[in-house]
């Protein structure tokens, strides 16, 4: 049986934790090194109206939104409000 001594447990560990953290993190340093030029789905974003507007009258303001969100084969449309 091999005996470890404590040095070399954390020295392991740190290692394997260190691994760990590069493989999560590499999908995202990726992606921020794409430079594709296609456009991004902005479909399900709400719509609120100008800024100018929403930036007149007293705070907080609700401001209500419809949205059409599709997903794969299914299109909801889905309703809500928000204070700004």
């Amino acid at each position: 049986m091999n005996k470890w001594s404590r040095r070399k447990f954390f020295g392991t560990s740190l290692k394997g934790t260190a691994g760990l953290f590069t493989i999560s993190i590499l999908p995202l340093g990726l992606a921020a090194c794409n430079k594709s030029d296609t456009p991004k789905d902005l479909s399900s974003m709400a719509n609120l109206g100008r800024l100018s507007e929403l930036e007149k009258g007293e705070f907080p303001k609700k401001a209500a939104y419809k949205v059409k969100i599709k997903d794969a084969w299914v299109t909801q449309e889905q309703e809500g409000f928000l204070f700004t």
